[in-house]
């Protein structure tokens, strides 16, 4: 599995080969019913050469998938609590076993999120970027991480208070009801992360995480270190 980001970025040459069509990211979603999951699209990250693309974006207009998919009056009265901020490489945004003090909504850019092991070693279990959230033991009703989490790709991200989050979840079913299908989205994630860093050789498993990357970086080149592939 890769490992933690130490060193120079590198800036790799373009990924190719991969998928023609626009890529769409999946939240999981319970048929009505019958009990079975099910896959539904959130909306797609946007890719380079897109207007979203650009740093010369409508500054109203919201970059990531959580928030786009909420109802209008739902997004209206979270706008004013969400604070704008910088998400440079490497940083930490929040330690092992550390307070998880705010949710951040990644609008570009990706986190990784790295369990450490006894001997100190850190293996990186999942990734979020411009479709889902950081934080999500808050989501869960804890404010504790197990896993540390780590700029991997520099980007920026909309912020919001611990406490502010309790409310507005509180306050908006239509809120409820999408992170938590995007915490079974995560969980899918995770499990067949683990299912394919057991079961597949290293070629393979370094195309699904190339694949993961370029999803989230929104171009065909982004910085990467040696180490942490």
């Amino acid at each position: 599995p890769p490992r933690a980001p130490r060193g120079r970025a590198l800036r790799p040459a373009p990924v190719e080969n991969g998928p023609a069509q626009a890529h769409v990211q999946d939240i999981a979603r319970t048929d009505p019913g019958r009990g079975r999951l099910r896959v539904a699209s959130a909306p797609a990250s946007p890719r380079a050469g897109s207007p979203m693309a650009h740093s010369d974006h409508n500054p109203s207009a919201v970059r990531n998938g959580l928030l786009a998919a909420l109802p209008p009056e739902d997004l209206a009265r979270l706008r004013p609590r969400l604070q704008p901020v910088e998400l440079p490489f490497d940083k930490t945004l929040f330690p092992a076993d550390g307070a998880v003090e705010a949710v951040l909504f990644p609008e570009s850019g990706m986190v990784s999120l790295l369990a450490t092991l006894d001997d100190g070693e850190q293996v990186e279990v999942g990734v979020v970027g411009r479709e889902g959230l950081v934080g999500l033991p808050l989501v869960l009703g804890d404010d504790r991480s197990l896993v540390e989490a780590k700029v991997q790709q520099e980007g920026t991200a909309l912020r919001i208070g611990a406490a502010a989050f309790r409310d507005e979840m509180e306050a908006s079913a239509a809120l409820r009801g999408l992170l938590k299908r995007y915490a079974l989205a995560f969980h899918a994630q995770v499990t067949l992360t683990a299912a394919c860093n057991t079961r597949h050789p290293i070629e393979q498993r370094l195309a699904r995480w190339l694949l993961i990357a370029h999803d989230r970086a929104g171009a065909d080149e982004f910085p990467m270190t040696h180490e942490f592939l």
